[in-house]
């Protein structure tokens, strides 16, 4: 039997299983249009929405409408701190007898939200050449754990939404400590 399969192509598809693939294949192209008029429709609509605008070079258009639609404007909210606590990425204690005084994000949000939250934290360490120090140290700080560092960034990024829909200039350098970056 081995032998055979070594010396053998494979078997001919019967007519039954070419129309199921050539239903699959249609279906995949049909189901691959319907999310680029989807994702065309979200950014449309984000072109007239002026918060969305304000947002969408930070973090994308999409990973803006998301969070908007989850979370609704960050204009609600009174301060960025109750923004960050809206996407659950606030800081608890947990205490137990097995955890002692631990700090946790408490995942009160959506979780879509952090989802697409943790990839924008994620292209904006790849992109940004201050935050990736800040996130090299601090997962050596941390004894080499790096969802700590971009759980850190991701409430950073989620703070400077908050005054980036109010009108300010997104400047990744703010949101850390440049002088003590410098100084080691």
């Amino acid at each position: 039997m081995l032998a055979a399969a070594d010396t053998t192509l494979g078997v001919e598809c019967t007519e039954g299983e070419r129309a199921y693939l050539k239903m699959l294949a249609e279906e995949t192209l049909r189901s691959y249009r319907a999310l680029r008029e989807a994702q065309k429709a979200v950014e449309r609509q984000a072109c007239a929405d002026p918060t969305l605008n304000r947002l969408a070079p930070v973090i994308g258009t999409i990973t803006s409408a998301v969070l908007t639609a989850t979370q609704g404007s960050p204009l609600d909210y009174a301060n960025a701190g109750s923004y960050v606590k809206s996407l659950g990425l606030n800081l608890k204690e947990r205490s137990s007898g097995k955890h002692k005084g631990q700090l946790r994000i408490t995942k009160r949000g959506p979780g879509v939200a952090r989802q697409y939250l943790y990839f924008a934290a994620l292209r904006l360490c790849n992109r940004d050449a201050i935050t990736q120090l800040w996130y090299q140290r601090k997962v050596r700080r941390d004894g080499g754990r790096k969802g700590k560092a971009i759980v850190a960034i991701m409430r950073k990024l989620a703070k400077s939404l908050w005054y980036v829909a109010r009108g300010e200039a997104f400047e990744p350098q703010r949101l850390f400590n440049i002088r003590a970056l410098k100084a080691v």
